[in-house]
């Protein structure tokens, strides 16, 4: 087991080059670069990240975070009305360039920040999908928000 964090940076970044082509070959040569990179302790994690899942299927375990709930947890986070959110998401068509082009413009912001890391928010993801019964929808909109309170708009 290492002891060092890989900042999430690295897979934004990754994606972020990834969104420029649509080259096959230029796609498969980022996250070859990508994975290359990754410490083999958390390479699981990652690539379960790139696809957009936690766990492999038959496990069962998925996000379970409703688009409103995420639009909600963003709009709080950013110090801005959902009306406002919803109107660049529309134009957008996208919750993460919606994310990015608001954070600019972000009124709020955190004293102390915990470092985006892979690790915090693959675990804080797992948080997530497991959180069920009472209260469970505030406790998600939380740790979202944590998230995101933490994040930097990529420029």
């Amino acid at each position: 087991m290492q002891n060092y964090r890989v900042d999430f940076s690295t897979i934004v970044d990754t994606f972020e080059q990834m969104d420029q082509t649509s080259s096959r070959l230029a796609l498969t040569e980022f996250l070859v670069h990508l994975l290359k990179k990754t410490p083999i302790d958390i390479i699981d994690k990652v690539i379960y990240l790139i696809q957009g899942k936690l766990y492999p299927d038959y496990e069962g375990i998925e996000l379970g975070l409703a688009e409103k709930m995420a639009l909600r947890s963003l709009a709080n986070s950013i110090g801005i009305d959902i009306a406002t959110l919803v109107e660049v998401y529309r134009k957008t068509g996208d919750i993460g360039d919606s994310a990015q082009e608001l954070m600019k413009k972000k009124n709020q912001t955190t004293l102390f920040g915990e470092k985006m890391t892979v690790e915090r928010v693959y675990s804080t993801f797992d948080k997530i999908a497991r959180t069920a019964g009472p209260g469970s929808q505030e406790m998600k909109m939380r740790l979202v928000s944590s998230l995101l309170n933490d994040a930097t708009a990529v420029f």
